[in-house]
């Protein structure tokens, strides 16, 4: 296997989008169904608003209510829809290690997307041994490159820094998603290994810190972009922030990430101006602001149990035409 990555040619960092699945629900047992038409028309969106790629069957994608027979034909979908030319990676990841090898492996033999972003076992909370191991068997599977998702706050448990240490260095994995909730590690990786250490960002309201702390490791192009959620809705003043960082104007990157922290505050915990704590987590915010964005497209029901408030919902719409009317 290549020691370059193929998903990330460029030197520049890349903005891409980890896309919601537009649901929609029927029958007696509230079955989730894809409205593929719709997720064509999300995706096209996304590309033509700021986006270089999509990650689709992620977390914000809600990839564990789909089967695979489905992931694959999003995959495939979507590909048709958005052509050659936009990167797109597949989540392939599971915390049952003989569903995400399956998946990896027809994922690889469909060849609709260019790499896997594939979650650490979420809810098992196994050893790191078994984590490293699980990440070996996946790369049995494919020679696609390999995105390595770290989101304890999801999973349950932080993949270990020596963990990725090995796994870069034998060519396991090829990147990282780092959602850790700070850029401690994202800094050693870059430190360590140095351009092959590709580091994304994995939470939005840090894009500019992993973009400071992997530059000043002396390996900026260690640096990847981010996989994004608010680039659904503020994509094309994030292209533009990135733009600034790839042209080393910090001052302009500043400016940007600041015009962007209440779109970041958006999609997680945060307060009104009358100090009322709001916590209605990843999709839900999004699939707002995209019905918002595409109101004569299907954005999808909400799935079971990522569901919200009525009064919720009105505080979103509410909030996201501010915030859109300040793009």
């Amino acid at each position: 296997m290549s020691d370059t990555m193929r998903i990330h040619e460029g030197s520049n960092p890349e903005l891409l989008t980890a896309m919601m699945t537009p649901y929609y629900v029927e029958g007696k047992y509230r079955t989730p169904h894809i409205d593929f038409d719709s997720a064509r028309a999300i995706a096209s969106f996304l590309i033509d608003n700021g986006s270089d790629g999509l990650v689709l069957a992620g977390t914000t994608g809600e990839s564990p209510v789909m089967s695979h027979d489905d992931q694959l034909r999003l995959f495939r979908e979507v590909r048709d829809e958005v052509g050659e030319d936009a990167v797109l990676i597949g989540g392939t990841g599971s915390n049952a290690t003989h569903e995400a090898l399956e998946l990896s492996d027809r994922a690889t033999e469909d060849g609709a997307i260019d790499g896997l972003l594939v979650v650490s076992p979420y809810y098992n909370r196994p050893a790191q041994y078994g984590i490293e191991n699980y990440y070996r068997y996946i790369r049995e599977m494919t020679d696609l490159d390999i995105i390595l998702y770290n989101i304890p706050s999801r999973t349950g448990k932080k993949v270990e820094d020596f963990v990725i240490d090995r796994l870069f260095e034998e060519g396991v994995i090829n990147a990282v998603k780092d959602a850790t909730g700070n850029t401690e590690m994202a800094a050693v990786q870059a430190a360590r290994h140095g351009d092959n250490a590709g580091v994304y960002s994995g939470d939005d309201g840090l894009n500019l810190e992993f973009a400071e702390v992997v530059t000043s490791s002396g390996h900026p192009a260690a640096f990847k972009g981010a996989i994004s959620v608010a680039s659904h809705y503020a994509g094309n003043v994030m292209r533009e922030f990135f733009d600034a960082v790839a042209d080393a104007d910090n001052e302009r990157a500043k400016k940007l990430h600041q015009k962007l922290v209440p779109f970041y505050e958006f999609e997680s915990v945060h307060k009104d101006d009358a100090d009322k704590s709001h916590d209605v987590p990843n999709p839900i915010p999004t699939r707002v602001m995209m019905e918002l964005l595409l109101g004569e497209c299907f954005v999808g029901d909400f799935v079971s149990p990522m569901e919200a408030d009525p009064e919720e919902i009105r505080y979103l719409k509410q909030r996201g035409e501010e915030l859109l009317s300040q793009l």
